[in-house]
């Protein structure tokens, strides 16, 4: 009984996993390394993540917050969208709009078929537009974005991954008291 509450206490401010940052409904681990869009794709996986889905604008504007409160703004980091010039999906199913608001200026330029959210201050195009979608080379080794959702666990809010944890070790104290 102990060690569950150590674990539920430890982790009910934010319901995320340590080095984990709660932003909106989800929690992400952001990956400065740079590798391409299926290696990071698969290091999410290992995580029991995926890559992080910025579908709306409060997932968008949390995760931007994030950046800035974690100095992490001179970033270029893989999401998870992918496509082409006439037609983006996130990882999802959710169709893009090739005309959303959320991709940067001139975005999709056609010149790759993965998604990134970057704010391109090095662009003069992008001033003024701050966080924005951008279509990238695959093979582009850039940082990521990895995304667990959070979910309700009797009166925690906890990542889907913590729920599966947090259920093993209710399980094996209610073996233990038999």
């Amino acid at each position: 009984v102990k060690l569950l509450l150590l674990f539920a206490d430890h982790r009910s401010i934010s319901g995320c996993e340590p080095s984990w940052y709660k932003a909106g409904k989800s929690c992400y681990s952001l990956s400065v390394p740079t590798v391409v869009w299926g290696n990071a794709r698969t290091s999410c996986h290992r995580l029991e993540a995926d890559l992080a889905v910025l579908n709306n604008g409060d997932s968008w504007q949390a995760l931007a917050q994030l950046l800035r409160e974690i100095k992490l703004e001179d970033q270029d980091l893989f999401v998870g969208l992918s496509g082409s010039k006439l037609r983006w999906l996130w990882l999802d199913g959710e169709n893009v709009s090739n005309t959303d608001e959320l991709w940067g200026p001139h975005e999709p330029s056609g010149d790759g078929k993965c998604g990134s959210f970057l704010k391109a201050r090095w662009n003069p195009m992008w001033d003024g537009y701050g966080w924005r979608w951008n279509d990238l080379p695959c093979a582009t080794n850039i940082g990521y974005i990895c995304e667990q959702t959070l979910g309700m666990y009797g009166n925690l809010v906890i990542s889907t991954k913590l729920k599966i944890k947090l259920a093993t070790v209710t399980s094996y104290k209610a073996d233990v008291s038999s």
